[in-house]
């Protein structure tokens, strides 16, 4: 059913950072659906500025958490939030129902809770499955990969950490981590790959983030030390990171997909994550799947060749 007369729009959408890329296409195709249209995100603060929006909320607010009992009250900042609310697409788990009944109860306007997991059987792309609440009520959808907005990336950070800046040298960035350990490459390997590619003259930098705390003794202990480890203070500086560099190389992780968003050329490197579904979307992304789903099984060799390809 296609909806008309749209002037307040709320999107929530939580989770880590590849989620929230993931659907930047449906969140873009309801800004661009009203423009006119008043539009709200909850969700994670630290992502929400990846997208354009008029308000932002952060999803652990004290103002949300009666959405989730039948019994709570709800406060009268909380009713003014959703008081004038024409549609209201919340990617959420809600087996019990409570969270829609709840945010029914405060919304004039259609209320629609879509289960942001596909099903186990589906062969479709994350991205696409994620859009499906939009054609249903026939909101046109222009882009159906991730687009991060230019003002939002922080070039300073990038500019300010790698001082080489080379006219014929490629810079690589490496981002060895991922949120699962079964979905990360050895580390050992990074490390000899990174070795090959410093006898080649081809500079690297190491991205590292909260998840790879664990590893940094190791990291700074095993590289070269014309290889900076580097740890963006925010989002919009990874961005600028990640914009800056002719390759990025990662795991099944939130930067892949933010890399792949910029449009930087970008090689990711997937184990038991199925990449039919799950890789990102970019103008430039090639996937190499480990044999058998085994990250261990993945050669060094196999993946220096496709880093040599890409940068040909």
């Amino acid at each position: 059913m296609a909806i008309r007369y749209i002037d307040d729009i709320i999107a929530i959408r939580g989770g880590a950072m590849g989620d929230f890329i993931l659907t930047l296409p449906a969140i873009n195709a309801l800004r661009l659906g009203f423009p006119q249209a008043n539009f709200s995100l909850i969700g994670n603060p630290a992502l929400l500025s990846l997208a354009q929006a008029d308000r932002t909320f952060d999803q652990n607010s004290a103002l949300f958490a009666s959405l989730y009992s039948h019994s709570a009250e709800f406060s009268p900042a909380t009713r003014e939030i959703f008081a004038q609310v024409d549609l209201l697409l919340a990617y959420a788990v809600d087996p019990d129902g409570v969270f829609e009944s709840q945010l029914k109860s405060l919304v004039r306007g259609r209320v629609i809770i879509f289960d942001p997991r596909p099903s186990p059987q589906s062969q479709s792309h994350i991205i696409d499955h994620l859009l499906k609440p939009l054609k249903l009520c026939r909101i046109p959808v222009v882009h159906t990969r991730p687009r991060i907005d230019q003002e939002f990336i922080d070039h300073a950070y990038a500019l300010e950490t790698i001082q080489f800046k080379r006219s014929s040298i490629p810079l690589l960035i490496i981002h060895p981590g991922s949120g699962g350990r079964h979905k990360r490459w050895p580390l050992k390997h990074f490390i000899k790959l990174i070795d090959v590619l410093n006898e080649k003259s081809i500079q690297v930098a190491v991205l590292v983030g909260p998840a790879e705390a664990a590893m940094l003794h190791e990291l700074k202990a095993d590289l070269p030390t014309s290889c900076p480890v580097l740890a963006p203070p925010g989002i919009p500086q990874l961005a600028g990171l990640l914009a800056s560099a002719d390759l990025y190389i990662g795991n099944d992780s939130g930067p892949s997909h933010l890399a792949a968003a910029l449009d930087t050329s970008t090689l990711v490197l997937f184990g038991p994550t199925n990449p039919q579904k799950w890789s990102p979307r970019g103008t430039s992304v090639r996937v190499l799947q480990a044999p058998t789903g085994d990250l261990n099984a993945l050669e060094i060799d196999s993946v220096q060749e496709a880093i040599f390809e890409l940068l040909a």
